[in-house]
């Protein structure tokens, strides 16, 4: 195989999480190119001054392990243009050679940001509230089915916030049987965009992660949509679910007691 180059702009969330999506700007794909490397594997990464770290292959489509070294050392942070060097035939310790040079940093607002960046009122969950809900979600996933837990990979990356190279599953969850749950929480999105979304959530974990095992989709909504319902009943593996979020006042207490 040829060796292949390509360039990356970092995103929000890989500068977050520390990882790197194989794939450049114009979102054409090389995982294919690391086929014959195992899920796993080491890498030894080699930035534009020669200073060397390691990281791991994550599935076929990521490199994650101590990414955080690169990140850290280079101060790559979203916005930042990297350089992606592979030559198949290059090894250093044992390893495969991955070379990552950062080339420039631009303050240029990724899709995801946008994402993030709307008012609030356009979002049916607050953005304020959103990691207080995913904590509360995260503590109490019985409440959603019994015996639901969050995966964990054999990193021991929890699956809350679980970044794929087409975007970040709010919750990879486990099933008692041993299948998948995929859980989205639809922030203001159209029916046609959250069941494209979580569709490809669904098909991602099929192919990198659930050897086999079945995967279904969840999709928390707290408005609710006509449209998604007829949407989420045209496809078997994927199901609708609204709830509520409830604020009440606890009666005064001590000092204040007292005083009242």
């Amino acid at each position: 195989m040829e060796p292949i180059e390509f360039r990356r702009t970092i995103s929000d969330s890989e500068a977050n999480f520390n990882y790197l999506n194989l794939k450049d700007d114009a979102d054409n794909r090389y995982g294919n190119y690391f086929d014959h490397i195992q899920h796993r594997a080491q890498f030894v990464i080699i930035d534009g001054s020669g200073r060397k770290t390691f990281a791991r292959k994550h599935h076929s489509t990521q490199i994650w392990g101590a990414l955080n070294n690169w990140f850290n050392s280079n101060d790559v942070q979203a916005g930042t243009r990297i350089l992606v060097k592979f030559d198949p035939k290059e090894i250093q310790d044992n390893c495969p050679v991955l070379h990552l040079i950062p080339e420039s940093t631009t303050k240029a607002v990724t899709v995801e940001s946008i994402q993030i960046s709307q008012p609030e009122l356009n979002n049916e969950i607050p953005i304020s509230l959103e990691k207080q809900l995913e904590d509360f979600l995260e503590s109490n996933l019985e409440l959603i089915e019994p015996g639901l837990r969050l995966y964990v990979d054999e990193d021991k990356h929890k699956g809350r916030q679980y970044p794929t190279d087409i975007g970040i599953i709010d919750l990879l969850c486990c099933r008692l049987d041993g299948s998948f749950l995929v859980i989205e929480l639809k922030r203001g999105k159209a029916a046609r965009e959250a069941i494209g979304q979580i569709s490809g959530y669904v098909g991602w974990v099929i192919y990198e992660i659930a050897k086999g095992k079945p995967v279904h989709g969840l999709i928390l909504s707290h408005k609710e949509d006509l449209s998604l319902e007829y949407a989420v009943s045209a496809n078997p593996n994927l199901s609708l679910r609204y709830f509520r979020l409830k604020f009440y006042l606890l009666p005064p207490k001590g000092i204040l007691a007292a005083k009242s």
